[in-house]
C-alpha cells in the first residue's frame, strides 16, 4: 500500500511527519519556492482563525497544509481563493457522504448537519498588491469521537457516518486531486456562483448574533467581493460583512 510520503502533490513528494508544532508553521520557515504539501499526524500548536488553537486528537485526523504561488491574483481577489479551497474540500467529502450533503458556512468552514467538521486558515504573503505565495491549512475531523466541552459543534466524519469506514489517507488523496485539478484554474473559474450554491443555509432566514444582539436575518450568500451579505428582518438593513469576527452563528 502506497504510504503518505510516497504521494506527490503538483509533482512535489508530499511531506509526512509523525508531529510537528504546526504545518502552517513549517511550511513558513521553507524557502522552497514550488507547491508543497505537509501532512502532520499530530500537531502541538495547530492553528485555526484569528490566532485560535485548532484541536485535534493524534492519528485520528487529516491535518495538513500547502503552499501555493498564485499568478496575478490581487490581494482583493484573495476570497476566490479561498471560495476554491472550500468548494474543493466540499468535493472530496460529498463524494463519500452521498446522499447526504456538507456545506459551506462562510467564510469556509464545511460543515455537515450543522455540525463543523473542517477549518481551512489561509496566510498570504503580499507584495505590491499581489499575493505572491499563500498557505493553507486544513484541518478535517475524520475519527475523532470526542471534542471539548467549548466545541459543541464539533464533530467528525466517523461520528456522524459510523456505518463507513473511514481511512485518512485515502481522503487525502482525494483531496490532493481536487486541488490539482481547481487550483490552477482559479483565474478562469467564477467562483461566487459555485459557492453560493453549496452555502449553508442559503436564501433561509438565519439567526447571528451581533455586538450581543440576536438578529433574524435572510442569508443573501456573498457578493462579488467575497463578503456576507444578510438582511435584517427586523428593520430590512442590508448587513455586509467582511470578516467571520463581526458576527457569531446562532445553529
Amino acid at each position: 500500500m502506497t504510504s503518505i510520503s510516497e504521494l506527490t502533490f503538483f509533482g512535489t513528494p508530499v511531506m509526512h511527519f509523525t508531529e510537528l508544532k504546526s504545518t502552517n508553521e513549517y511550511l513558513k520557515n521553507q524557502s522552497i519556492s514550488c507547491p508543497m504539501l505537509v501532512v502532520a499526524d499530530s500537531q502541538s500548536h495547530g492553528k485555526g482563525q484569528y490566532g485560535k488553537d485548532w484541536h485535534s486528537e493524534p492519528n485520528q485526523n487529516l491535518t495538513f497544509s500547502f503552499q501555493w504561488f498564485p499568478k496575478n491574483l490581487r490581494a482583493e481577489e484573495g476570497f476566490k481563493l479561498s471560495q476554491m479551497v472550500s468548494l474543493a474540500i466540499l468535493k472530496t467529502v460529498n463524494k463519500y457522504i452521498d446522499p447526504e450533503r456538507a456545506y459551506i458556512k462562510w467564510p469556509n468552514d464545511i460543515v455537515i448537519e450543522n455540525k463543523k467538521v473542517c477549518g481551512v486558515l489561509i496566510e498570504p504573503t503580499i507584495q505590491n498588491n499581489l499575493i505572491q505565495k499563500v498557505i493553507v491549512g486544513i484541518g478535517l475531523n475524520v475519527n475523532q469521537t470526542q471534542f471539548p466541552p467549548n466545541l459543541p459543534n464539533a464533530s467528525s466524519l466517523s461520528i456522524l457516518f459510523p456505518e463507513k469506514h473511514w481511512e485518512v489517507k485515502t481522503i487525502l488523496q482525494n483531496m490532493m486531486a481536487s486541488f490539482e485539478s481547481l487550483v490552477p484554474r482559479l483565474p478562469d473559474i467564477e467562483t461566487q456562483s459555485k459557492y453560493n450554491s453549496n452555502m449553508l443555509n442559503i436564501n433561509d432566514i438565519i439567526t447571528i448574533s451581533k455586538a450581543d444582539k440576536f438578529l433574524s436575518c435572510l442569508n443573501m450568500g456573498v457578493n462579488k467581493e467575497g463578503f456576507w451579505v444578510l438582511k435584517n428582518l427586523s428593520n430590512e438593513e442590508i448587513l455586509t460583512l467582511s470578516s467571520s469576527r463581526e458576527i457569531d452563528y446562532v445553529y
